[in-house]
Formats: C-alpha cells, structure tokens, sequence
C-alpha cells in the first residue's frame, strides 16, 4: 500500500473513530434524557388520575395518552435539534482537521495520487480542477502532462478530473468526500431516535 494511500486511510480511521466516540457518548445521552423525561411524564399522569367512574376515567385516559404523545413528540424534537447539533459540530471539527491537512507536506503527495487515480479511470488526457487557492500545485501537475483548471465549488481540497476525449469526469475532492461521510453518518454511527 502506497504510504499517501496508507495516510488517508489512517486519517479516516481516526475520524471515524472520533465519530463513533463521539456518537456513542449523544446515543446514551439521549436514551437517558428520553427515559427520564418519559419516567417523569408517566409518574406525573399517574399522580393526575384519581378514582373515578369508567366513563371519565376513559376521558381522563385518553386526554394523558395525548399529553403523553405530545410531550414525547416535544422532546423528540428537542433530541433531534440536539443531535443535529452535535453531528454539524463532529463534521466541523473534521473539517477542520482536513483543512489542516491540506496545510501540509503530505497533501501534495495526496493530490498526486488522486491524480493517478483518475487517470486511471478517466484516462490521462484528464483536465485536472484544483480549488484556487492550490494555484502551488500548478507546476507539478502540469510536469505529469496534464492542464489544470480552477473549480470554485471546491471548498476544501483535492481534485477533479474532467476528460474531453471520453466525456468522462471523476471527483476525488475531500469535499465530495466529507460529504459521503456526512450521509453514512447515522447509518454506521447508529444514532437514531426511537422510542
């Protein structure tokens, strides 16, 4: 394994592993906040019922179950908000981290390869498109024979790669995938809500 390969793949492992921990830290947060609140709303209904005909205790039932569902569908929604939170605040800070890449000695060696990597797939005719602000790495790319083109939408760093002759295009960018991570987020995390 080629050690600009090996990097990346160890950079993900430690974000990813930041993420789980991370994740496993929100999903007991959440299944204690949300079993205390629904222990509390129960104790409080129950204190709420007194002896009374069936008629009006089927009312009273059935206005605590609503209060009940109410107040679960409030405090989902305040879980929501806060694990909505918490996952912008994972995915900033691993932003963060790969902007500081991008800093570095080694992202020169990343861009190569990705380059590699799509001229593999795309052929080596490939336009390369860098973010602006990697106009340094302009001279190395175009000793490999390829043109370079600035692509604003690249936010964060890495590549693009467009061919003319086969129509083909490929995105390497950290930001595509930064962005895939983000999508797979709750799957591989296992943060869901449920009650």
């Amino acid at each position: 394994m080629n050690s600009n390969l090996k990097k990346v793949v160890l950079f993900r492992r430690a974000i990813k592993a930041d993420a789980d921990e991370r994740c496993a830290k929100i999903k007991n947060d959440i299944d204690n906040y949300v079993e205390s609140e629904l222990k509390k709303a129960r104790q409080l209904a129950r204190l709420n019922v007194r002896p009374v005909k069936s008629i009006e205790f089927d009312r009273l039932n059935e206005e605590i179950n609503t209060e009940l569902s109410e107040n679960e569908t409030k405090e989902v929604e305040k879980l929501v908000a806060q694990r909505n939170e918490m996952t912008n605040q994972i995915f900033a800070s691993a932003e963060e981290k790969i902007r500081a890449f991008t800093e570095g000695d080694d992202y020169l060696s990343f861009i190569l390869s990705s380059i590699a990597n799509i001229k593999s797939a795309i052929g080596d005719d490939a336009v390369i498109l860098l973010k602006p602000d990697d106009q340094k790495l302009e001279a190395k790319i175009t000793a490999l024979g390829n043109r370079v083109k600035y692509d604003d939408t690249i936010l964060i760093g890495g590549c693009k790669g467009e061919s003319l002759a086969t129509g083909m295009a490929a995105d390497d960018t950290l930001d595509s995938r930064l962005e895939a991570e983000r999508k797979n987020f709750y799957e591989y995390s296992k943060l869901y809500l449920s009650l």
